[in-house]
């Protein structure tokens, strides 16, 4: 028997601190004919489109996304098959094994930052097999929660 899990992931880039600006905002058909691609920032403060790997715990990339295939990417959100890989920290995260599921993932929430439009919301969901050993301390992109993937306000 499988198991479902999903997550929202807001995690801050601490390392880049406040990026948003406050500039007017266009409307109707400007905005939809001058509205660049958002982009992602990677957890070396790089913005990228379309990474073929996503680093979500920037930390100890403990939990990261590889084999990412992008199945969209528009102005409003970018969806993709992917493997989430995972540290399950047993005994301790040191000493852990990186497991693999099968994962969807979608940035979405597009921000205006000095860096350019970037996505500042991560959703995923992977599946586990139910005999799957989880980690004993929950880790956010295991429980769910909300991460932040662009810069703060």
């Amino acid at each position: 028997m499988k198991k479902r899990s999903t997550g929202t992931v807001i995690a801050a880039a601490a390392a880049i601190g406040p990026a948003l600006t406050g500039g007017a905002a266009l409307t109707g058909a400007a905005a939809v004919a001058q509205a660049p691609l958002p982009r992602v920032m990677t957890c070396a403060g790089k913005v990228v489109m379309k990474p073929t790997s996503y680093v979500v715990t920037c930390a100890d990339a403990n939990t990261y996304f590889n084999s990412v295939h992008w199945k969209n990417w528009g102005t409003r959100s970018a969806t993709a098959t992917a493997t989430l890989v995972q540290n399950d920290c047993i005994p301790y995260c040191a000493a852990g094994k990186f497991k693999r599921y099968p994962a969807t993932l979608t940035f979405s929430v597009p921000r205006s930052t000095k860096y350019g439009t970037l996505f500042s919301k991560l959703n995923y969901s992977y599946t586990v097999a139910q005999a799957t050993t989880l980690p004993l301390r929950p880790l956010s992109s295991v429980t769910g929660g909300t991460v932040q993937v662009a810069p703060g306000r």
